[in-house]
């Protein structure tokens, strides 16, 4: 049985479906303004929240994407590069996963 390639689905997600960064963005925003320590699964949670209580539009997104969600945010804005706590994924080889300096700039570029 073949591994799945998340890094492959997650683009191909996040082009099926870019409102969902401005989601993530907006809420982390949010709480970002309260706090320098963010929760990938608290704003996942929260969009989630949203969407079934205020009926927001059809926010769906998988579990296995919320640490692409994350490298995302803090690949597209340094002040977020120290507030998310993040584990390796195979995405990350052996970068420094808190200096996107040293990520791949080949995938990361194309968002």
């Amino acid at each position: 049985m073949a591994t799945t390639d998340w890094s492959k689905e997650f683009y191909t997600y996040h082009q099926a479906n870019p409102h969902m960064l401005n989601a993530y963005i907006q809420f982390a925003d949010e709480a970002y303004k309260r706090t320098n320590q963010l929760s990938i699964n608290m704003i996942s949670e929260r969009i989630r929240w949203e969407t079934v209580v205020y009926g927001t539009g059809n926010y769906k997104v998988q579990n296995s994407f919320r640490s692409y969600y994350a490298r995302l945010l803090m690949w597209k804005f340094p002040h977020y590069r120290k507030a998310f706590s993040i584990k390796r994924i195979d995405i990350d080889g052996k970068a420094d996963l808190h200096d996107t300096n040293t990520w791949n700039k080949f995938y990361w570029s194309k968002f």
